[in-house]
This record gives C-alpha cells, structure tokens and sequence, in this order.
C-alpha cells in the first residue's frame, strides 16, 4: 500500500500577492479510504510556473528551480481537518503564476532536483510518502473577490529513465532520466486518480527494462522480449485511467522508434469519462515519445465489439492492466473483452499489476485458467504498507472452448 499527499482543501485558482493561502494537507491511501496512522513532516516549496508555452516540454517546471523546502506542518490523522496558512512565494509579483509543492522530506544539501518526484527508478517506491503539487495559481488582486475558487486537479511527477547506453538493444539516441508528469482529478471520481498498481507496474517496468540479460529466466525473457525488444510493439492497456502505465511503456520504448522508423502503437483504454484527462496525460508528456504517441480509445468492457482501431491492429504483442479486479461484478465483461483481444491475432501476452482489495478477486484467475489462460506472478512492490502490488505475467496456454 501507497500512502498520498493531497488535498482535502485544495489551493485556490487565484490569490492576492501577498500574506497566505489556506490549505488543508492529507495524507492516505490511493481511494482516500485508509488514513495514514503515523505522524509526517510535511514541506512546502514554491515553483515558478512558466509564462509562455507551459506545455512544449514534458513538464512545465521541468529545469526550473524551486524555492527551498520549509517545514509546513506535522501530520497527524487527529488533526487532519485543520486548516493551514501557507506564506505566499517570497517575492511574488502580480500576474505571475506559481505551483505549491508538498513534500514528505527537504531533500538533501545542496537540494536535490527531484525531492518533488517520485523516483520509479526504486524497487522501494512508495515506502515514502509521496509528494504533491498544485495546479498553477494565478497571483493577482485583479477581480479578486470574496472566496475564489478551490483547484479540482493536481500534479505528480515521476522520475524514469532508459536502458544505460551501454546496453546492446539501445541503437537511438536518448534521455536517460526524464520526468513524468500525470495530472489527477481531486474529486473522487476511480478514473481520474491514480492507484497503487498503476506506480507498483511502471515502478516495475522501469526496473525490469535494465534487467540483465543473464538473470532473466525463460518466462521473464518472453515478457522482456515482448515488451522491451527493438521490433515493432503492439499493446492495449484495459482501465487505463491517467494513463500512467501506456505512458511509462511509451516512454521507455521511444528509443526504438524515429521520424524513420515505424512506431510503435500503444492504446490506452478506458470509460468515455475518463479520456480527456487520459488525452490531457498524453500531451503533457509528448516529448518523450514523440514518434511513438500513444492513443486514447474508447472501450467499454460491456459493449459488444472492439473498437476499430483495435479490430484494425496487424499483431498486438501484450495486454496491460493494472487494478481491473476491483470491482467483482465486472468480471465477466473483463473476462470478455480479454477473451476478444487474445482471440483478435497470435495469442499476445498479459502483463498485471494487482493490488488485493478483497480475497474475491482473486477467483478472476480461476476464471482466466477457465479460458485457457495462465497466470505467473513474476515481480512486486511492497509500498509502505500490505497489501503490496503484485506483477503478474499471463499466457494463453491452451484454446479454451469458453474464450468466447
């Protein structure tokens, strides 16, 4: 389990210049369900929010620097509803923009880059809590009145990197570490926010590319070729959400594809409601696939028939999912919609990142056995908390009579 800084209330849209704005820090777990117990420094620093094309990098504030970290509050889930002035950014002018950050640490001297990421670089992500940052906030008196209003989305940023150059598949030139950024919805809308495996899965394919050669046994050398081999990919995410776990393969593919050479195509699926925030993800980060962009689709695992740009695929090499269990009542349009996908070309692989939430969601691998496909868990993350995320690897092993 994976414990969150945000919201409960949300900094404003526009403050005056000067003073304090009132917030109210939280900490719990990926549904806000589960407060966390123990007490947590909080930090809070200020970043300045470009003016001029905020979006032609993978992140606004990426290569800006930020104030230094000061000690906001002691956390405590006794207090949690308390609110808490924080001092505007020291200079502030009026008209400029700027993001809160909050953090569970200061960093380290002299300040370290990325104490507002989340390093998923790191097989221990998540034994921290994780930091927060605010939607820009204008700083102007200008129309100014009363109570303005509070921010309905916030920023994460994730800290990922490529193969070493040194490695034998690289043959295009790339970033090593680069930042993610994925935006959430601060309401409690599922689809909009991100979930424990959705980190605990792209923690682990970041980890997993960079995974030698020689201590990959013959079930971690079909998942590494499927997902990390220089050909061509085809890939389907189910229940994408945010879109965390299409944009971290994305980017971690994007060495292998050039204005040249043919892209990959990775779909990122999900409910009607959750794309334009699945399309706001993607275009955030577009310069760390630029030639290989995934795609948001529409798929609802009741409907009928797959969407045509999926019917339309040549291959379709694997299927990612992370948290599709949830909700038991699902399980047979999951069933089903996985049952079309590995029925659509060659059998494609399954990768799964799985968070146990209740012991009956686990009957879904009985009823993946059921239709011939089986399922080996290959990998974890512990977080900070258990339940862990699980990574499990799935095959067709044989045509079941009820893959239908």
């Amino acid at each position: 389990m994976f414990f969150y800084i945000s919201f409960l209330r949300p900094p404003p849209i526009q403050a005056a210049p000067l003073g304090t704005i009132l917030i109210t820090p939280q900490i719990s777990n990926d549904l806000r369900t589960e407060p966390y117990e123990a007490s947590q420094d909080i930090f809070y620093s200020w970043m300045p929010y470009p003016q001029a094309n905020p979006t032609t990098t993978s992140s606004a504030i990426v290569g800006l620097k930020t104030t230094k970290p000061a000690k906001l509050t002691t956390y405590r889930n006794v207090s949690a509803y308390k609110e808490i002035p924080v001092p505007v950014p020291p200079g502030v002018r009026e008209g400029q923009r700027w993001q809160l950050i909050l953090s569970p640490s200061a960093g380290t001297a002299p300040l370290r880059p990325g104490y507002y990421t989340v390093d998923m670089r790191d097989p221990a992500v998540g034994n921290a809590v994780l930091p927060v940052i605010s939607m820009p906030i204008l700083f102007s008196a200008k129309g100014l009145k009363g109570n303005a209003k509070k921010q309905e989305k916030i920023e994460r940023m994730y800290l990922i990197s490529s193969l070493s150059p040194s490695t034998e598949e690289i043959t295009h030139e790339f970033t090593p570490t680069r930042e993610l950024k994925i935006t959430e919805q601060t309401s409690f809308d599922l689809d909009k926010k991100i979930w424990d495996s959705g980190i605990g899965l792209s923690s682990w394919l970041v980890d997993f590319q960079q995974l030698d050669k020689n201590k990959r046994n013959w079930s971690l050398g079909i998942v590494w070729d499927a997902l990390f081999s220089q050909e061509i990919r085809c890939m389907v995410e189910l229940g994408a959400g945010t879109g965390i776990v299409s944009l971290t393969i994305a980017s971690l593919r994007a060495q292998f594809s050039t204005a040249e050479h043919k892209s990959d195509e990775i779909i990122a699926t999900d409910l009607e409601s959750a794309i334009p925030l699945l399309k706001q993800n993607i275009d955030s980060n577009v310069s760390l696939y630029s030639h290989n962009i995934p795609e948001a689709e529409i798929l609802d695992w009741e409907d009928g028939e797959l969407p045509s740009s999926i019917r339309s695929l040549e291959r379709l090499d694997v299927i990612l999912m992370s948290d599709v269990t949830y909700n038991t009542s699902s399980f047979p349009a999951l069933l089903k919609t996985v049952s079309k996908l590995v029925k659509l070309r060659e059998p494609p692989i399954i990768i799964l990142g799985y968070k146990e939430r209740d012991e009956a969601e686990r009957d879904v691998w009985i009823m993946l056995e059921e239709r011939g496909i089986r399922l080996e868990k290959i990998g974890q993350r512990l977080g900070a908390a258990k339940p862990g995320v699980e990574i499990w690897f799935g095959q067709v092993v044989e045509r079941s009579a009820t893959m239908v």
